[in-house]
């Protein structure tokens, strides 16, 4: 029996690396995912330009192209800050580490990028509904972009 003790003893520390690889593989399937959401957003941001870039555009399909694209990119940022928050959860636990800052500054930059960019789309989708109106005399839907804040309960 003490041999068999000492057996199960030996194997316990073991299992604590596997316990850590699964929690590495599922933080870096939910980053994957995160990178899926990105290349969604800018699918989506192509659709509405390459839209409106055409002769004879389509308002509803700017409309949901553009609607696509706000709801990806709140996402995206949704998970990103908490793929953020746990690296600071995790680099405070451990004084030699440097803190998220640094991600935290890029997330903010992209933040306010992502804004400009909305505030272009909605730009745009005006001058076309504009354009829309003066070609036919019809109006056109309300604006999309008016509800869009990026950062919205991100501090």
């Amino acid at each position: 029996f003490q041999q068999q003790g000492q057996m199960s003893s030996k194997k316990a520390p073991a299992a604590a690396p596997v316990v850590v690889s699964r929690l590495l593989e599922d933080r870096l399937a939910k980053l994957e995912e995160v990178e899926k959401k990105v290349d969604q957003v800018l699918q989506f941001a192509s659709n509405t330009l390459e839209e409106m870039g055409k002769d004879r555009t389509v308002q509803k399909t700017v409309d949901d192209h553009t609607k696509k694209f706000i709801n990806s990119l709140r996402e995206v940022e949704k998970d990103m800050l908490e793929q953020l928050t746990y690296l600071n959860q995790v680099s405070c636990g451990h004084p030699y580490e440097s803190s998220a800052y640094a991600a935290r500054l890029q997330s903010d930059q992209a933040t306010e990028q992502a804004a400009i960019v909305a505030n272009q789309l909605d730009d745009l989708i005006a001058i076309c509904a504009q354009s829309a109106n003066a070609s036919s005399g019809a109006t056109a839907g309300g604006d999309l972009g008016t509800d869009f804040e990026m950062g919205a309960g991100s501090n």
